[in-house]
Formats: structure tokens, C-alpha cells, sequence
């Protein structure tokens, strides 16, 4: 678990920050590669580009300056200091960046559920490699105590070293990024038959996300319970989850043949 990659003279280089952008490099190369040109153009992908970044840097910290409700010009200045890592996780951001997506789609009338349905099983994989290495080396999202022989002990120079210094823990980053991977492969699987159904692929996408995050939180150790044994992401999580069964048998309905 190394949280500093490396130092150039007064520049740190954080093993997070560098895994983001690999996993962005990854995922930029898989879509400019495959994107289906009847639908988008190379136009599109760069404003797409444009939309992650945007998500990435200072998604997090627009949708707690909303949720805080603190409106001074201090807290959205804040914003845009984008060398300050923001409070929420991953998926705020994904939400985020898949709101503005929607309405991109909307105002260059683009099908709104192809574009999602090709565009999400990218940014899952990415979400699996942030998750798996970048989250695991700078020590954040970590879990609780453990007697399991997979427990791991992390430095002190990181988050979870000074929560719980020489105490093995889950490493739920492990667990955050190896069930987002199978999620990831799940969509590969079923792509070629849930094509003709649009919107399918995004809601199988919105379940398989929202159901290992809900799980593997449970393993948690720097985020508190809140109601019924249940943290504020996991009603979230919730949420998404019912959302996106109730689409995905709308979906599978309104484009399955009826006699």
C-alpha cells in the first residue's frame, strides 16, 4: 500500500490520482475503439471525455456543497480547487456524470438509453480498477477488523493505517473492485442479447453497481450506520437498485414480443 507513487521536487505524485488516470486512458482506448459510429461521433466521445473529467474533479465536491446546504463564496470556490480530493465516493461521481450524459443526449438529440447502454459497461470497468488499485494503495474505503487470513495490515502513512495501525481489516477495495469486474463481464456477456432492448444493458449495469456496493459495505470501517443498521449510501444504493429492476422489466416488457 504505497498512497505517494513517487516525488519530483516539490510535486507528490499520489498512487490515486495516477490509477484514476490510467483507468480513464483504459477505458477512453476501449471506447474509441468500438464506439458505434451510426450512433456517435468523434465529436461526441470528446465531450464525453470532457463530461468524466468533469465528474472525476469536481463532481463529488458539487453535489456536497448542495447536500451541506453551506452557500458562502468560500465553500464554491472550493469547487475548483481541483488539487483537493472531494468527501464523496465513486459512485456520486457516476451519478453525476451520468446526469450530465442524459442531458447532453437530450440537447444533441442522440438516443439517450444506446448511448448509456454502450458507455456504461466502460465506466464500470473503470470504477473496477480505481477501486482495485487506486483506493487499495492510498488506504481509503477501507473495512473493519478481521480474523480472516486475507485481513491486511496498512502503513500508517495511510487513512486506514491511522485508523487501525497493525490491525488486519477487510480490504474491501479488493472486494469493492474484484465485484465490480464481474459485474463488468456479466454485461460482456449478456451485450449481445439485451441489444435489441435498449435501456437494458444500463439498468443490468445500475443493479449489478448498486448490489456490491450495498454488500461489501457492510464490511466498512470508516463510515458509521445510521438507520437500521444501514449507512446513507446503502439507502442509496437501495434506491438505485429498485429503480433499476423496475426498468429493466419495463424494458424487457415493452421490446419482448407479445402474441
Amino acid at each position: 500500500m504505497y498512497p505517494i507513487l513517487f516525488e519530483f521536487g516539490n510535486y507528490t505524485i499520489y498512487t490515486y490520482g495516477f490509477v484514476m488516470v490510467c483507468a480513464f486512458i483504459v477505458c477512453i482506448t476501449l471506447v474509441l475503439k468500438s464506439f458505434p459510429k451510426d450512433l456517435l461521433s468523434y465529436f461526441d466521445i470528446y465531450n464525453f471525455c470532457l463530461i468524466t473529467l468533469a465528474s472525476l474533479l469536481i463532481g463529488n465536491k458539487l453535489i456536497a456543497f448542495f447536500m451541506i446546504g453551506d452557500f458562502s463564496f468560500q465553500s464554491f470556490t472550493a469547487i475548483f480547487k481541483l488539487w483537493e480530493k472531494g468527501n464523496l465516493g465513486t459512485y456520486p461521481s457516476l451519478l453525476f456524470a451520468i446526469s450530465l450524459i442524459l442531458l447532453y443526449c437530450k440537447l444533441r438529440s442522440i438516443p439517450i438509453l444506446r448511448t448509456l447502454d454502450f458507455l456504461l459497461p466502460y465506466a464500470v470497468l473503470g470504477i473496477a480498477i480505481q477501486r482495485t488499485f487506486g483506493c487499495l494503495s492510498a488506504g481509503c474505503c477501507h473495512g473493519s477488523p478481521t480474523d480472516m487470513p486475507w485481513g491486511i495490515s496498512f502503513p500508517e502513512v495511510s487513512m486506514a493505517g491511522r485508523t487501525f495501525p497493525d490491525i488486519p481489516i477487510h480490504p474491501t477495495q479488493i472486494y469493492y473492485g474484484l465485484s465490480t469486474l464481474g459485474v463488468y463481464y456479466l454485461l460482456i456477456f449478456f451485450e449481445q442479447r439485451l441489444k435489441t432492448m435498449p435501456g437494458a444493458m444500463t439498468a443490468l449495469a445500475m443493479i449489478g453497481l448498486s448490489s456490491t456496493y450495498f454488500m461489501v459495505t457492510f464490511f466498512r470501517g470508516d463510515i458509521k450506520n445510521t438507520v437500521w443498521q444501514l449507512t446513507n449510501s446503502q439507502f442509496i444504493s437501495l434506491a438505485v437498485f429498485v429503480l433499476s429492476v423496475c426498468v429493466l422489466i419495463y424494458v424487457k416488457y415493452r421490446f419482448t414480443p407479445h402474441k
